[in-house]
């Protein structure tokens, strides 16, 4: 079974980073001209010209620390410490493809860091008998590493969550808790670099980089490079703070104590009445922060499946967003004013609140009412997505070459569209509609391997 491997590129990452610092230099000469004819009174666009500089100022801000991020080294003696580490790896599962589940089963046993305990949870009624799947994982487990716990446990409960307190209530064993989906393929250095933040003891959390299996689906090339914007330049700029307050849920680790501390607060999250059963990866992350620091690995990868329609997509985009209002409410409660942490999340509303007015402005009601049509304003934001994926060409994958990363690159501007006009108002419906606290997800199998569909796991 051949599995996606990933690394970065060390002289891609510095030609990139000084065209990027070229290209920000005359940026930023075009701005400070803008802000002295502004001061002056010598510019026709003085209602904006304001903004488009705060917007600006931010851009540089987070872009200037996102590459400035290096993934965390050990010494000798850190690393041998690292490895007394006893890790427990969780792996919820609910009606997922039964060959997308060998695959991830199968990458947990080609890592260099072997977890010391590992526990598969079938979760909630209707789901594939995994027997086969089972009796096949328990049996090459154990002839490969005998001293690993390996467990296949079910509960009729079908919640994410649950099947995650099933493994965090193991009576102390772990130092450490890793979480991730049942269609997540791990790199084979995937726990090795993940674990290496661990070294710094106040750091509670570690975020993994997480890439598209599926990454030639035309889909997913337009969604791909989007995700990987969020976590090479906003996440990354959180983590040089040390205050990421997302991680993936697609594989994360957790410093175990912080998480049996906040375990009667995770069992029993309720928002206007109704309990939650999504955004555990962003809730874990907040109860990580509150206790030390919470950073990104970006040399530890992981591969997952990302939807392949446009109505699995729609339905993850809202489950997200309602998610994330509620965990801002949670975030503007609990977070220290002192921090870096709850200026930087203020910050992202104020952002998102003035992006959008003028948006709605420019190029909603200026055409309408002025037949004002301003293209160069659609050019500055191509440029702004432009630079802000710039890190996605960083990255080497083992199953696809530098021109198709080229090619999704270059589809940059049809998601920038898709978010101005369908995810931005979809997030302003899930705003008002965040009560609605069900997964609303999976009801059944929606992506399925190559494999399962008589073709090859991966392309040659």
């Amino acid at each position: 079974m051949r599995l996606p491997t990933a690394h970065l590129a060390s002289k891609t990452y510095l030609v990139l980073a000084l065209i990027l610092l070229g290209g920000g230099i005359a940026w930023t000469a075009r701005h400070v001209a803008n802000l002295v004819a502004y001061s002056e009174g010598r510019t026709s666009t003085q209602s904006f010209t304001l903004l488009w500089a705060v917007v600006f100022g931010s851009l540089v801000w987070h872009l200037g620390l996102a590459w400035t991020e290096r993934p965390y080294r050990t010494t000798s003696r850190q690393q041998a410490q690292l490895d007394k580490l006893f890790v427990t790896v969780n792996v919820p599962v609910h009606k997922e493809d039964e060959e997308a589940l060998r695959r991830v089963l199968e990458a947990i046993l080609r890592q260099t860091r072997m977890p010391q305990r590992v526990q598969i949870v079938t979760n909630g009624l209707g789901n594939p008998d995994y027997g086969a799947i089972r009796d096949e994982w328990l049996t090459r487990a154990g002839e490969l590493f005998p001293a690993m716990i390996v467990e296949w446990v079910h509960q009729d409960v079908p919640g994410k969550r649950d099947a995650q307190i099933r493994t965090f209530k193991d009576n102390g064993e772990a130092d450490i808790f890793a979480t991730m989906d049942s269609d997540t393929v791990m790199d084979p250095k995937c726990i090795e670099e993940g674990l290496k933040p661990f070294a710094d003891p106040r750091v509670t959390s570690v975020a993994s980089v997480i890439l598209a299996f599926n990454s030639r689906h035309p889909l997913v090339r337009i969604t791909d490079p989007w995700l990987l914007a969020f976590q090479l330049a906003v996440r990354s700029a959180m983590s040089k703070l040390g205050c990421v307050l997302v991680n993936s849920g697609n594989f994360s680790m957790y410093r175990a104590q912080v998480v049996r501390d906040a375990l009667p607060s995770y069992e029993r999250e309720f928002f206007l009445g109704h309990q939650v059963q999504f955004s555990d990866d962003s809730l874990l992350t907040l109860f990580a922060h509150l206790r030390g620091r919470t950073v990104q690995q970006p040399s530890s990868f992981a591969f997952t499946v990302l939807p392949e329609k446009l109505g699995h997509h729609w339905r993850q985009q809202l489950r997200w967003m309602r998610g994330s209002t509620i965990r801002s409410i949670w975030r503007f409660r609990y977070l220290p004013l002192k921090g870096f942490a709850y200026w930087e999340h203020f910050a992202a509303w104020l952002n998102f609140v003035l992006v959008s007015f003028a948006f709605l402005v420019l190029f909603v009601l200026a055409p309408i009412f002025n037949h004002e049509v301003m293209p160069f304003l659609f050019l500055f934001s191509v440029l702004v997505a432009y630079a802000t994926g710039l890190k996605y060409l960083t990255i080497r994958r083992s199953d696809q070459g530098f021109g198709s990363q080229l090619v999704t690159f270059a589809l940059t501007p049809i998601m920038l569209v898709w978010t101005a006009l369908v995810l931005r108002p979809l997030r302003v419906y899930a705003m008002a509609t965040c009560w609605k606290t069900g997964w609303g997800t999976r009801g059944s199998v929606e992506v399925r391997t190559a494999a399962s569909e008589g073709r090859d796991v991966i392309p040659a």
